[in-house]
């Protein structure tokens, strides 16, 4: 057994610190996982909204054919182009997705949770030893 800064380096030490790094291996895997599945899960629906709506106007600009004078004709054209157009910007702006996602501060709050519980059983063993 070797012996590093007064620490005794144990087969079964070796194998907690591994199953530690392999657990929390695991814990970022899913979580990336988990987070990757929603980003394409949010992603799926807000285009199936935006088609949804697109089916929507183009069905209600098909079917209302507007019947206008000649005269007024320049004026409600202009209008309903520019009303269009806002409605079209105003839906596909309204769909925008929050950030989520892993951050440093989980990544640091799982090592200090690590490293404390490793050296709690650390110092637990050397006042055994003692």
């Amino acid at each position: 057994m070797a012996v590093w800064t007064g620490w005794r380096i144990t087969r079964t030490g070796i194998v907690f610190i591994i199953g530690i790094i392999v657990l929390a291996a695991l814990v970022f895997g899913a979580v990336w996982y988990v987070q990757q599945r929603g980003e394409q899960a949010r992603r799926a629906e807000a285009v199936k909204i935006a088609e949804q709506n697109l089916i929507e106007q183009s069905k209600t600009a098909t079917t209302n054919p507007t019947k206008v004078d000649e005269g007024s004709d320049k004026s409600t054209s202009s209008n309903g182009t520019h009303t269009d157009t806002q409605s079209t910007t105003a839906a596909t702006s309204t769909v925008e997705l929050p950030a989520t996602g892993t951050d440093a501060t989980s990544i640091a709050i799982v090592t200090v949770l690590s490293l404390s519980v490793s050296l709690y059983i650390a110092s637990r063993r050397m006042v055994r030893e003692l």
